[in-house]
């Protein structure tokens, strides 16, 4: 009897889940846009140093302000690759219907292609390390480049942190406790 119950609060409680976490990642991706806006505009900005001194501080900086950026790139990639799998989740369970995630899913391979393992790259290793170079019309670039508003030259992240806003205003228009309104 219990194992009944468990399965039946599975079942009530599971595309409930799925549809907040998909929430959460949409969510992540619009604060993690303004996060990666703010590293680049530090890592970019100007020399204002007019001794050895200033400058030596300066580069200390920059040092820190490109550490920071590449981190929140990192964290944008994975966010985008979280939301990606929660929208498969949440399209298995049928909750909101698949056409309402048409524009997530013309970033799928984007994102798929920057999910490789920075170290396994720098190694020279890990899987199809042929995907790692990106040609393009500035020249060529690995995965780790930011070209503009495309990270490895690949996912531009402010279409794709539009695009999350776009979601995120449809989602909260769903009531994930009542099934009628999800389709």
């Amino acid at each position: 009897m219990a194992e009944m119950q468990d399965q039946s609060s599975r079942e009530v409680s599971e595309p409930w889940l799925a549809f907040e976490l998909l929430l959460a990642w949409a969510e992540a991706i619009v604060r993690l846009r303004r996060r990666l806006e703010t590293a680049l505009s530090r890592l970019t900005r100007p020399s204002r140093a007019t001794s050895t001194d200033e400058f030596r501080v300066e580069s200390h900086e920059r040092r820190f302000a490109s550490h920071t950026f590449n981190t929140e790139r990192h964290l944008f990639i994975d966010a985008a690759w979280q939301l990606i799998e929660y929208r498969k989740w949440v399209g298995s369970l049928g909750i909101v219907s698949n056409d309402a995630f048409h524009e997530l899913d013309a970033f799928e391979k984007a994102v798929k292609a920057l999910r490789a393992h920075a170290i396994e790259y720098l190694k020279g290793g890990g899987d199809h390390p042929d995907r790692w170079i990106c040609q393009a019309e500035g020249g060529t670039s690995d995965t780790n480049a930011t070209v503009d508003t495309k990270l490895g030259e690949r996912l531009d992240y402010i279409a794709f942190a539009e695009m999350a806003e776009r979601l995120c205003a449809a989602l909260y228009e769903i009531d994930p406790n009542n099934p009628e309104r999800m389709e």
